[in-house]
Formats: C-alpha cells, sequence, structure tokens
C-alpha cells in the first residue's frame, strides 16, 4: 500500500548517508494468488467480476513478490497495511474520484 511504500521511502532517505548506494526492494512481502486478489475486490466492491481467463502468455511470471528482507534488515522497513485493506482503501477512494 501507497503509505507503508512512502515509510519505506523516508526511512531510506533519512538513512541515506550510511546506505549509500545500497539497493532495497519495498513491498508488501506477501504472495497473492490472481484468483485470491480477483474474490477480494468481488467482495470489496460487491460484484462478481467479468473474468476472462487466458492460458498462459509469452512473459508471464509464475510468482512475484517483494523481498524486503534487506529493507527489514537496514531501515526497520515492516509494512504495516494488509493487502485487503489497502484494497479497501483504494476502492473506497475511486469511489469518492468519480
Amino acid at each position: 500500500f501507497v503509505s507503508d511504500i512512502v515509510d519505506g521511502i523516508v526511512a531510506s532517505i533519512e538513512r541515506a548517508p550510511e546506505l549509500k548506494f545500497q539497493i532495497l526492494n519495498l513491498g508488501g512481502g506477501q504472495v497473492i494468488a490472481l484468483r485470491e486478489l480477483v474474490c477480494c475486490l468481488e467482495k470489496i466492491i460487491g460484484l462478481p467480476a467479468k473474468v476472462n481467463w487466458q492460458s498462459d502468455q509469452p512473459g508471464d511470471v509464475k510468482l512475484t513478490s517483494a523481498d524486503i528482507s534487506k529493507a527489514r534488515e537496514l531501515l526497520g522497513y515492516a509494512p504495516r497495511i494488509p493487502i485487503e485493506d489497502g484494497l479497501h482503501a483504494t476502492v473506497q477512494w475511486l469511489k469518492e474520484q468519480a
């Protein structure tokens, strides 16, 4: 969620002199299946998704996840917002923009 990423960026800026040019991965640090993500959004929005499942496409990645172990060690980075809460906040924000 954006606030977690901002926290990580601020922490890295504050520690920049000692970290020099370290590369840090910021993210949620948890894996969620696409089907689970779709189900979560359906629940939040209150409507069934119109899904057109396709076979694997060239370049598809089977699994992605932010390895935040280095950021946790060097910055004390610890995402606080569960993906469900972040999605709910994002949906609410989008509704407010309409």
